[in-house]
């Protein structure tokens, strides 16, 4: 057999001639026995043997060298023929390996001294031999370098030290008699795992972990945090003993998978004994971890510690601000002592009293406008000794948010300024101590400025913040009526109306709003919150006397010359805090200048028409007129009152009788109240 299809060799013995003597050797090489098809008689002196690398063989051919003799008299021999080589190409393939056993595949195992394979292999001719390794990746021979076992299709191999959590690939390649080599065929691999899983936290109860259990005849347990990180758990078994890790109660009992075992029943379990649960866990390799215990339960078949049966104040209840309140709570059972706290942001008088089977809290007033008192009733112990604790909150009102919506917004605005008007002292803010959000109030019965400046402290901490949109509400009422004056934008506010809300949403890169301060008077109330880098600008207005033109105004400033649009949202309320008008309006603002000013005309020289642009930063009466070198008129652009703005304007090189004007300088002049200036300009023809 060879493999090769470009080389052939041969050798020769046993020629002889007792007379003249051999004078040289001839071989051919044919498909056939003697024949001389592949290489013709070649002569090869007195060389017994010859190496061919020249040739062009087919795989599956036998191939036949023959050899004769010639001496010096040129007798030639008869020819003598081989018994035929064999051109063999085609691999032997190996299936792939199993690992782990010798008769089915395995991913995991528990030893880490054997390792063992099994592969199958097929070649057209015959495999003359395997080789095997073993490694931690596939193809890899660093745990078992390359090994021939002659023709066996399976492998052990023992003594080896193999490394937790770390997978084995058994690699087998084959060899036939023609020197053909397999590809190496790899394993899926196994993993070795020795380690048992590792221990969770077992829980007495069918839930939260327990300490206490009213029942004798059942019990519960579950049970987390049972790791394997490798082959995973496939099994729980659980005991419960009258001590840590014993199982003198239930023996070991398989759960299968399930972590959690509810109301064993058929238990005598003794009155105030101690009774523990133990898990321990199984891996799919079969190691088995520690036994974990549960911290124990004690068993009482009384009714267990007092508990609240009723109290006077309901918890999503706000606490008034200037109110006394008793707080009284009725138990289950007579208790016999407690501790009792109070934690609040603000502190708070009271006291507390423990009365049989009643407590009683007194709140002494005035409290802490959004303040949070904790109430922690602990250690409360019945008369056999077991004990609870309890916790509840109360939560204060936000001083000036009357209608309790956690919002101190237009609608509280509305209701103060009402009150203001009525003069309803329930509704009175001041005088205040303390910081916002968590002011004091001490009314006096008094409505002053201090009342007003309650409420603003109040309502720039509930609205600032960037986030500023009105609620998305339906269009209601009659339109608001929106006009300019200069900067100056006016919104007027609806008959009936004593309060309003707007909030604008603007484009901060081409408009600015001017005097975002507070206007706080005697007759009314203007509040602003102005976050100008995301283009949001709140305000609310109240009036505290009745007017009969109402407006809220805001200063404009253009930061281009090109006039924007602004989005509006408003609300306004009647007295009664009803909506007298509601919605979205898109509303124009027009640009306006700071100052007067006239611009050089362009293009400038110009054939035979040019622009001339100029500023008026309020409504004026506006001439403008173009005059030849010797000063007399040729052309009045404008002569007429024209309101605030960028004004523009083209000239066409005629005079005022429609005729074209001669090249050379004209001046123009724009002149105001107030303002006058005059450019020159040269027309070209």
């Amino acid at each position: 057999w060879t493999n090769s299809i470009t080389t052939l060799e041969g050798n020769c013995s046993g020629f002889s001639d007792t007379i003249s003597g051999i004078q040289y050797y001839e071989y051919a090489i044919g498909t056939t026995s003697g024949g001389t098809n592949v290489v013709a008689w070649t002569n090869n002196q007195l060389e017994t043997s010859f190496f061919r690398d020249d040739l062009t063989l087919q795989s599956g051919t036998t191939y036949y060298i023959s050899v004769r003799a010639t001496d010096l008299v040129n007798n030639t021999s008869t020819v003598a023929t081989s018994d035929g080589i064999t051109v063999d190409q085609f691999s032997p393939t190996v299936s792939e390996p199993i690992d782990g056993s010798l008769t089915e595949d395995i991913d995991w195992q528990q030893d880490n001294t054997i390792l063992m394979a099994a592969w199958q292999g097929n070649d057209t001719r015959e495999i003359e031999f395997y080789e095997f390794s073993f490694g931690t990746t596939p193809g890899d021979s660093t745990t078992v370098p390359w090994t021939s076992v002659s023709t066996n299709t399976d492998v052990t191999v023992g003594g080896l030290s193999l490394i937790n959590g770390t997978t084995y690939y058994v690699n087998v390649r084959a060899y036939d008699i023609a020197g053909n080599r397999s590809d190496i065929a790899v394993s899926d691999g196994i993993t070795i795992d020795y380690e048992p899983p590792s221990i969770g936290i077992v829980y007495d109860g069918s839930s939260q972990d327990i300490w206490l259990s009213n029942s004798s005849g059942t019990a519960s347990a579950n049970w987390f945090g049972f790791i394997d990180s490798l082959s995973g758990i496939v099994r729980y078994e659980f005991a419960l003993g009258s001590s840590s890790g014993s199982d003198d109660i239930i023996e070991w009992t398989d759960n299968s998978m399930d972590s959690s075992v509810i109301n064993y029943t058929g238990l005598s379990l003794q009155h105030a004994a101690s009774y523990y649960f133990s898990v321990r866990s199984n891996d799919l390799v079969g190691n088995v971890s520690a036994v974990a215990s549960s911290d124990g339960f004690v068993i009482d078949i009384y009714p267990g510690p007092p508990t609240f049966v009723s109290m006077t104040f309901d918890t999503t209840e706000l606490l008034a601000l200037t109110e006394n309140r008793v707080i009284d709570i009725i138990l289950s059972e007579p208790s016999v002592s407690m501790e009792y706290e109070l934690s609040s942001i603000i502190p708070v008088t009271h006291a507390s009293v423990l009365n049989n089977d009643s407590i009683q809290i007194n709140l002494t007033a005035p409290y802490a406008s959004l303040d949070t008192l904790s109430f922690s009733i602990s250690n409360l112990t019945d008369m056999v000794g077991l004990d609870s604790s309890y916790s509840f909150t109360i939560y204060t009102k936000t001083h000036a948010d009357y209608n309790n919506d956690g919002l101190v917004n237009v609608t509280d605005l509305t209701t103060f300024a009402t009150a203001w008007t009525s003069g309803d002292f329930n509704m009175e803010l001041g005088p205040v101590i303390g910081d916002v959000p968590h002011l004091i109030p001490t009314p006096d019965n008094v409505f002053d400025l201090r009342d007003i400046m309650s409420f603003a402290r109040m309502w720039h901490w509930s609205n600032n913040t960037p986030v500023l949109m009105l609620a998305n509400f339906n269009q209601f009422g009659p339109e608001i009526a929106i006009s300019q004056s200069g900067k100056i934008l006016e919104i007027n506010m609806p008959v009936g109306a004593v309060s309003g809300q707007i909030l604008i949403n603007y484009d901060q890169n081409r408009l600015e709003f001017e005097n975002s301060s507070d206007r706080i008077v005697n007759d009314e109330i203007q509040l602003k919150s102005h976050f100008q880098e995301l283009g949001n600008l709140l305000i609310e207005k109240s009036y505290l006397v009745e007017k009969e033109n109402k407006q809220i105004s805001i200063e404009t400033r253009a930061l281009d010359k090109e006039d924007s649009f602004i989005s509006i949202q408003y609300i306004f309320l009647d007295r009664y805090k009803n909506t007298v008008a509601q919605g979205f309006v898109s509303q124009k603002v027009i640009a306006v200048p700071d100052k007067f000013a006239l611009h050089q005309n362009y293009p400038n020289p110009f054939n035979p028409v040019t622009t001339m642009q100029y500023d008026l930063p309020e409504e004026t009466h506006v001439d403008l007129i173009i005059y030849d070198i010797l000063g007399r008129e040729v052309k009045t652009l404008v002569n007429q009152t024209e309101r605030a703005g960028y004004k523009s304007i083209r000239w066409n090189g005629q005079n005022n009788a429609g005729k074209q004007v001669s090249a050379g300088m004209y001046f123009y002049k724009l002149e105001t109240a107030g303002f006058v200036k005059v450019n020159k300009m040269l027309l070209l023809k």
